[in-house]
């Protein structure tokens, strides 16, 4: 836990940076997954006709009939991935170490999830998954995984001088 001098080390405009876009994704995720899916689906036809001709195509293309649920399934993944690299940067700023901040991230992103699931039980046109619950813990710990991967790579090239600059071949 952040003592209160640690906390003042930190500027609150510094965290705007991150802040804004985690709280906008997050509304952004909790909104695409409580809306129904049939509702979200005549919303695209009416507003996005070229995506409908898109869809269309492929369908015709492949042989294959695209259902937006599926679709709508597989954005899970990426879509946890990006929340939780945006929540580890948001701890990593704020000085909390990598083990720390991957522990928030994925208690945060799984409580998202399961709330969301748990919301979804009393909406007629939504079905809670434990499969989405899957997808969007796979999806957090690939973020994770993929912030502490790009930390670790910067970290390094940080500690170790660039040959050409050092003289060492």
């Amino acid at each position: 836990m952040l003592k209160s001098k640690e906390i003042n080390k930190f500027p609150m405009n510094a965290n705007k940076k991150l802040t804004m876009p985690l709280a906008l994704f997050m509304v952004i995720i909790v909104i695409l997954s409580l809306l129904p899916i049939d509702a979200l689906e005549t919303k695209i036809k009416h507003k996005f006709n070229t995506l409908v001709l898109i869809k269309l195509n492929i369908e015709n293309s492949f042989k294959v009939p695209i259902d937006i649920s599926f679709i709508q399934n597989i954005l899970h993944f990426p879509f946890y991935a990006l929340l939780a690299f945006l929540w580890m940067g948001f701890f990593n700023k704020r000085g909390i170490g990598l083990m720390k901040a991957a522990l928030y991230t994925l208690g945060i992103t799984f409580f998202l999830s399961l709330s969301l699931e748990f919301l979804q039980l009393f909406l007629a046109e939504r079905t809670a998954s434990f499969m989405d619950l899957l997808l969007n813990l796979s999806g957090s710990l690939s973020g994770i995984g993929g912030y502490w991967l790009i930390n670790k790579k910067l970290s390094v090239e940080q500690i170790l001088p660039d040959k050409q600059k050092t003289g060492i071949s």
